[in-house]
């Protein structure tokens, strides 16, 4: 027979927690001061029964790659096997959410996280790992970037290099007729030029 258990919520007021789990497979921490969630489960669905640990740590992590900027950073960290994280980490709204991607910090470096989705009007990203991990938002500041995100829009790119492609046009088109024009005039002063000669020569 499987026991049902039913999830416990916590609500995390301190950027530095720890806390004791026992008797849930399912634990949902409600980060105040991050407006973000991070929901732990044991793969098993058996009881946790361990310590949690996290923290904020977006001033104290290792910086963002470069033209980038960590917008925030948590560590969770518990001794407990056989668990899947998953995160829901919100960013300020401000920020336009083409450029923002999750990573997580191995050996020191950050690397991006592939698989991740985008609620743009929460201004949220979620992901998921199976290991206790230091994660970050971080914000691509390149202007030159040609990827997008998932759920971003590169329909602006696009719109920009077909208006960069009509200008050329137009401008070959006008550097053509110009051509065209001052080949008629020069033809139109040698026509003129030879019976302008011919005249001096039936004069005298």
């Amino acid at each position: 027979m499987v026991t049902e258990y039913t999830p416990v919520t916590i609500n995390v007021t301190n950027e530095n927690t720890e806390l004791g789990i026992s008797n849930t497979p399912h634990v949902i921490l409600n980060l105040k001061k991050e407006n973000s969630t991070v929901s732990v489960t044991h793969a098993n669905n058996t009881a946790i029964d361990s310590t949690l640990s996290i923290s904020n740590v977006t001033s104290s992590s290792p910086a963002a790659p470069p033209n980038t900027t960590k917008l925030l950073s948590l560590n969770v960290s518990t001794p407990a096997s056989n668990i899947s994280i998953n995160f829901t980490m919100h960013y300020n709204c401000n920020v336009p959410s083409s450029k923002v991607s999750p990573y997580i910090l191995n050996n020191g470096k950050w690397d991006k996280i592939n698989n991740y989705t985008i609620d743009a009007a929460a201004c949220t990203v979620t992901f998921h790992l199976n290991k206790d991990p230091v994660v970050a938002l971080i914000e691509n500041n390149s202007t030159s970037s040609s990827s997008t995100s998932p759920g971003s829009s590169s329909g602006a790119a696009s719109g920009t290099g077909g208006v960069s492609s009509e200008l050329s046009s137009t401008v070959v088109d006008l550097v053509a007729v110009v051509i065209v024009v001052a080949a008629v005039l020069i033809g139109l002063a040698l026509v003129l030029g030879k019976k302008g000669k011919q005249q001096q020569t039936a004069g005298k």
